[in-house]
C-alpha cells in the first residue's frame, strides 16, 4: 500500500510539474501572440504614416514645379547653403540643381554678379538681423554667359528659442521687365 501511494504521489508530483510546464508555455504563447499583434499594429501604423507623408511630399512638389521660379531653403551660414532648391534654378541660371544642393559644386552666390554680391549680403543679413522680410533685385551670371535680373523674396524661419534655423524664400527671373525699364 504504502509503495503504491508513494507511486501514485511521485505520479501526481510529475503530472503537476508537467501541467505548470505546459501552463508556462501556454501564457508565453499567449504573450508572443499579442506581442505579435502589437507589432502588426505598429507595423500598419508605421505604413500608414509613411503613405501620408509620401502623399504629403507629391502634393508639396506638385505645388513647387507650378511656381514660376525659384523655391529654396537654405541655412544661414557664410555660404547659404541650399538645403532645397526648385528645378526652375536650371532654367534661370544653366546650372543644375544638384549643382547647389548643399553646395555640392557651387554656392548660390557664386552666380550673383559680383558687383551686386556685397548689396545682395547686407540686405539678407540685415533683414535677418532686424527680423524682417527682405525682397531685392539683383543680377545672376548665367552658365551661357548673359546676365539674367533676379527679384527675391525670403525671411527667416525662427525656432522656439528665438534664433533663426534657415532662410527660406523664392527668387523670380525678371530679366524682360528689367531691361524693359532700362530703355526708357
Amino acid at each position: 500500500l504504502i509503495l503504491v501511494l508513494g507511486g501514485a504521489g511521485f505520479w501526481f508530483y510529475r503530472v503537476q510539474k508537467e501541467k505548470t510546464k505546459l501552463a508556462a508555455k501556454a501564457e508565453s504563447a499567449h504573450e508572443l501572440l499579442e506581442i505579435n499583434q502589437q507589432l502588426n499594429s505598429e507595423i500598419t501604423n508605421h505604413k500608414k504614416t509613411e503613405n501620408e507623408l509620401q502623399a504629403s511630399q507629391n502634393k508639396y512638389q506638385s505645388l513647387v514645379s507650378n511656381i514660376p521660379g525659384i523655391t529654396y531653403r537654405c541655412a544661414l551660414d557664410k555660404d547659404w547653403t541650399m538645403l532645397y532648391m526648385s528645378d526652375e534654378v536650371d532654367r534661370i541660371s544653366g546650372y543644375p540643381t544638384t549643382d547647389f544642393i548643399n553646395n555640392a559644386v557651387r554656392t548660390y552666390e557664386s552666380i550673383i554678379h559680383r558687383e551686386d554680391a556685397e548689396y545682395v549680403n547686407r540686405s539678407i543679413n540685415e533683414a535677418v538681423e532686424s527680423g524682417q522680410p527682405w525682397e531685392i533685385e539683383y543680377r545672376l551670371c548665367h552658365k551661357d554667359g548673359g546676365i539674367r535680373w533676379a527679384y527675391e523674396k525670403g525671411r527667416g524661419v525662427i525656432r522656439a528659442d528665438g534664433k533663426v534655423e534657415y532662410l527660406d524664400g523664392f527668387i523670380l527671373d525678371v530679366t524682360e521687365r528689367k531691361e524693359a525699364e532700362l530703355k526708357f
